[in-house]
């Protein structure tokens, strides 16, 4: 299912680039016909870690476009923002795990 497939992308890059000594931050807020997302993480900066190349976030997105969702990032110093945008029909019709 895409939303499997979206969250464990997801978690999997915060656990490889966010500092772990810093909070990951979630927020949701439902909307009648939407559900938002936010995660917030401070990016951990080493030597020896090679730069994203973001391909897990690509395919991110297009997973929620195919299922009509939308989504944004946005790197800031340190921060590193994304915001996803679901349609909350997708959570009606989608099977629980």
């Amino acid at each position: 299912d895409e939303l499997y497939r979206i969250f464990d992308n997801l978690f999997s890059n915060i656990r490889k680039y966010a500092d772990p000594k810093e909070l990951v931050e979630i927020w949701n807020e439902i909307h009648e016909d939407h559900i938002t997302l936010t995660f917030t993480n401070h990016v951990l900066r080493k030597k020896t870690q090679p730069e994203s190349t973001r391909i897990g976030l690509k395919s991110v997105e297009r997973l929620l476009e195919h299922i009509g969702g939308t989504l944004q990032t946005t790197m800031e110093a340190d921060i590193f923002l994304l915001k996803m945008e679901i349609s909350s029909g997708h959570f009606k019709n989608s099977s629980a795990r």
